[in-house]
């Protein structure tokens, strides 16, 4: 299971990324069905536990840590996308 993608949203595509790997724990997961625009659970709330897979090559010492190492990295790739779309849309602004 992982976090959301911090990469912006701009049209519907079969790629559907994804952030860091959650911390291991337990979760809720709940199901609902958007019906004419109104949202309507349909199961749920069910309890799951995330584990850590080992299979990574160099484990990290304290998942916490790393865990919050990603969210910087994934908080300041989303400002510097965001940068870059508003260069953009300067550039095109000024021609």
């Amino acid at each position: 299971m992982r976090y959301a993608s911090t990469d912006p949203i701009k049209k519907v595509t079969d790629e559907n990324p994804s952030g860091a790997p959650v911390m291991p724990g337990k979760y809720k997961v709940t199901m609902s069905a958007s019906i004419d625009g109104v949202l309507k659970e349909v199961a749920g709330p069910v309890e799951f536990e995330a584990k850590v897979l080992n299979n990574v090559t160099l484990p990290a010492s304290d998942r916490s840590e790393l865990v919050a190492f990603q969210k910087k990295v994934n908080d300041l790739n989303r400002v510097i996308n965001g940068a870059i779309e508003v260069s953009s849309d300067l550039k095109v602004k000024l021609k």
